[in-house]
């Protein structure tokens, strides 16, 4: 009986961390929607549409700025963000702070943009 409570908990943790797992990677995918981004192979710009999941590998359309269509890619890591403002390639942490939805290559084009973006990330705030 000992055995099977300890079988029992091991199994109740690797849920709670698959699912963990799948939050994190859910939350990495959301960054992308409604974000410039330019494809690393390519070089080709656009803006993060949507994803979707096949065989627990994130998968991201992009609508290309060409109006060339829409692009597939395999992975968060094949994208990179733009900054909103000056479409330059934004590093890691150059996130809006607050609502986290757009991406800035550094404080001189977060101050440029905090007017117009100001409501919107005060609405985005507001519905988490």
């Amino acid at each position: 009986e000992h055995t099977l409570k300890k079988l029992e908990r091991k199994l109740l943790r690797n849920r709670t961390e698959k699912v963990e797992k799948q939050r994190n990677r859910q939350q990495e995918d959301d960054k992308v929607f409604g974000t410039r981004v330019r494809i690393k192979s390519t070089g080709q710009k656009g803006m993060g549409s949507f994803s979707y999941e096949v065989a627990n590998e994130s998968h991201f359309m992009v609508k290309l700025d060409d109006g060339g269509g829409f692009e597939t890619v395999q992975g968060r890591d094949s994208l990179e963000m733009l900054c909103t403002v000056c479409d330059s390639v934004a590093p890691a942490r150059g996130r809006c702070g607050g609502c986290h939805s757009v991406w800035y290559c550094g404080t001189e084009c977060q101050r440029k943009h905090w007017k117009e973006h100001r409501p919107i990330c005060k609405q985005s705030c507001k519905k988490k």
